[in-house]
């Protein structure tokens, strides 16, 4: 085999992980076993090496590859309509680089339906090179837009390290000559390090999600221990007025013929005082949303805040737990937070209701008016600048996985946050 056959061989296992790694881009869930998913994407590879040593003509390569795209979209859950959309945008990606390295490289007329005689060994790596760093970077946008807090610094890295081993390559492949075994050792090592750090950013994604996903479910863990809490206290309240009521209305009974309306009310006081303890503000029989609420809502206990809390959702939500927790966690955390700022007369209200098929939420709060924006983006907060709005944003992320809608009004005085979720 020429170098170049050669360099296509090797090159084109790391092109099928990067094929991998752009529909991942695009569908985030899985439809079949990762067994069946790991041999489509090998056969993938032979079938690529098949066409290329048979037919090098682009108009068929592309039209072979275009449909290669969408076999492998079957591995994950989606419409139809948008794996083949998304197939196409994959395809035209890495076509575009592909298609620039060529013009790059001194091959500017592409026979469409002739055959193709390109043969840069150097054009070939360049392709791989830029596409995974086109790869990276598309990785690294879709994570920032999740709010997955990989630090800055990890995906500069991967980025610096792609350009380094580009210019690396390049100096070496122009300023010295290689046989077949030295080629074979350049490229492998060139492109293993970009695979390497692409595996490593990948891991350590997978780190930082786990960690964001765990702090939120311990988040949920408290509200539902609170809500146990919460429903045991007035379990046992219940159970000691009932064991001793007839003891009370006798005491009543006596205190309202003998000592008078004082002593009557004090005594009344006592008991209810005995039943308050922590107050159940959500009971819609929905657990997710009552522990939430209940959680959340007990520092309101002690703040002078008029609260209406108004809940009436049906028991089981198609809307994940996940989801319910960020959305009416951070509006909730929001909501107190601008309550604290204030003075005078404060209310806080939510509301959250089942109507024609969706769940309405609807949290209103009095703030000290100070709202700024960034990058359209609110502040609400004058502290912690790195956090600015990164609350909110997580909950309008939240609303648009489930297909909903989120909109934010105020005045100087009000600000309020509804949100219409549509149920499966």
């Amino acid at each position: 085999m020429s170098s170049y056959e050669i360099t296509y061989v090797i090159s084109s296992i790391f092109g099928t992980y990067i094929i991998y790694k752009m529909l991942k881009l695009f569908f985030d869930e899985r439809r079949t076993s990762i067994k069946a998913e790991a041999f489509s994407y090998i056969a993938y590879y032979f079938i690529n090496l098949l066409i290329f040593f048979t037919v090098r003509k682009p108009i068929v390569l592309l039209i072979i590859n275009i449909t290669l795209f969408f076999c492998l979209s079957l591995n994950y859950r989606s419409s139809l309509a948008k794996k083949i959309i998304f197939s196409v945008l994959s395809f035209i990606a890495l076509m575009l680089i592909e298609t620039l390295v060529v013009a790059l490289t001194g091959y500017f007329a592409i026979p469409v339906f002739g055959y193709s005689e390109y043969d840069s060994s150097l054009g070939l790596v360049l392709i791989r090179i830029l596409s995974m760093l086109l790869v990276t970077i598309l990785t690294n946008l879709k994570n920032i837009k999740n709010d997955i807090p990989v630090p800055n610094f990890y995906w500069f890295s991967t980025i610096f390290v792609s350009v380094a081993s580009l210019y690396q390559f390049i100096s070496f492949f122009t300023h010295g000559s290689f046989n077949n075994i030295e080629m074979i050792i350049l490229i492998i090592s060139i492109l293993g390090i970009n695979f390497a750090i692409l595996f490593l950013y990948d891991t350590l994604y997978l780190s930082f999600s786990a960690k964001t996903e765990k702090i939120l479910l311990e988040q949920q863990n408290n509200a539902y221990a609170m809500q146990l809490d919460i429903m045991q206290q007035s379990l046992d309240s219940l159970q000691t007025v009932r064991h001793d009521i007839k003891n009370h209305m006798i005491v009543l009974k006596n205190l309202n013929s003998a000592e008078g309306y004082t002593k009557f009310d004090e005594y009344v006081d006592k008991i209810i005082s005995s039943v308050d303890g922590r107050t159940l503000y959500s009971n819609s029989e929905n657990v997710i949303v009552d522990s939430i609420l209940n959680y959340k809502l007990q520092a309101v206990t002690n703040m002078d805040v008029e609260l209406q809390v108004d809940v009436s959702v049906p028991k089981k939500l198609s809307i994940s737990s996940y989801d319910m927790t960020i959305i009416l966690g951070n509006l909730t955390d929001n909501a107190i937070t601008a309550l604290k700022k204030c003075s005078g007369e404060n209310f806080l209200s939510v509301k959250i209701s089942y109507c024609k098929g969706s769940i309405l939420i609807t949290v209103a709060n009095t703030y000290n008016g100070e709202v700024k924006e960034k990058n359209g983006t609110l502040l609400t907060s004058k502290e912690d600048e790195k956090n600015h709005g990164i609350g909110l944003r997580n909950v309008e992320e939240a609303v648009n996985r489930n297909n909903g809608h989120m909109k934010i009004n105020y005045d100087d005085k009000e600000f309020k946050v509804n949100i219409i979720l549509p149920l499966l």
